[in-house]
């Protein structure tokens, strides 16, 4: 039962991630339909429309990336701090 559950939260966690990059990618298309649309029927509103929700795709794809990259950094950087803690511990150890 708790495998299920560690196992539901992680599959969870993946989807979220998948969800935040294609949220922005699935944006940017809608924009880029938009876009032409809007040249196609000679429509500028559609077009700017479409021009901005293609910005806004983008900003939101750096944006995740951003997240992502700073996410990692702390990883390693507490992973780093693990390291060193246990092994000043293991020297103090040796030392009594």
């Amino acid at each position: 039962m708790v495998y299920a559950l560690v196992t539901n939260e992680r599959t969870n966690v993946r989807n979220k991630k998948r969800e935040g990059i294609m949220n922005g990618s699935i944006e940017v298309a809608k924009g880029r339909i938009e876009e032409a649309a809007g040249t196609l029927v000679n429509n500028d509103k559609l077009r700017a429309k479409g021009q901005m929700d293609q910005a806004m795709g983008h900003v939101k794809q750096s944006a995740e990336a951003g997240v992502r990259k700073a996410k990692d950094n702390a990883r390693k950087f507490v992973a780093k701090a693990k390291d060193i803690a246990k092994q000043t511990v293991d020297e103090a150890g040796d030392t009594v």
